[in-house]
């Protein structure tokens, strides 16, 4: 079992490993992700969780990719990087379930898109049991026209996945059952 992280959690684990993140500590702050012993523990003992080893910043409008011990604290993060992507797109061409919730990048700048783009597409190229979770990841896969129909859950709610994945029971599910 590996966890490929990214988006604003890789930022807030990136940086209690450490890393100094300058403005996009302040996005944190704003909107209120803050880390606990628990998941410092878990960043500390786990080779499972997969972080970023190259992100990508904005330089003068343009795309450009940056090693971790290079990266700059007044630069703000916009994607992953590629040698991350290449890393990320290997490990879901190679798992059995993936879950994902949530994008890696700004799939919306021309710029900063190769990272949602390239994950999506390798899971629609999966052979592996996919669940999607999340408003913004849906409307991610219809921008890039991500083929969603060997997914085994497409939701963008995340409490009725929640749900789904815990085995209780969902009315609208049992509703189906009954009359099908």
């Amino acid at each position: 079992n590996r966890f490929l992280i990214a988006g604003l959690f890789s930022h807030l684990c990136l940086k209690e490993k450490g890393l100094k993140l300058g403005n996009q500590e302040k996005i944190l702050k704003e909107r209120k992700l803050d880390s606990d012993k628990k998941l410092r523990n878990m960043l500390k003992n786990s080779e499972n969780i997969i972080l970023p080893i190259d992100l990508a910043i904005s330089n003068l409008g343009n795309r450009e990719d940056i090693a971790l011990d290079k990266l700059h604290t007044q630069q703000v993060i916009h994607d992953l990087g590629n040698s991350t992507i290449q890393e990320y797109v290997k490990a879901i061409l190679d798992s059995k379930v993936i879950f994902l919730k949530g994008l890696p990048g700004h799939y919306k700048e021309e710029n900063f898109h190769l990272g949602t783009e390239s994950i999506l597409k390798a899971l629609q190229d999966s052979k592996a049991e996919v669940y999607i979770i999340g408003e913004e990841t849906l409307k991610a896969l219809k921008h890039f026209k991500i083929q969603t129909e060997n997914f085994k859950l497409v939701s963008k709610n995340s409490e009725s996945a929640l749900k789904y994945f815990n085995d209780e029971t969902m009315p609208v599910l049992e509703i189906l059952k009954e009359k099908g």
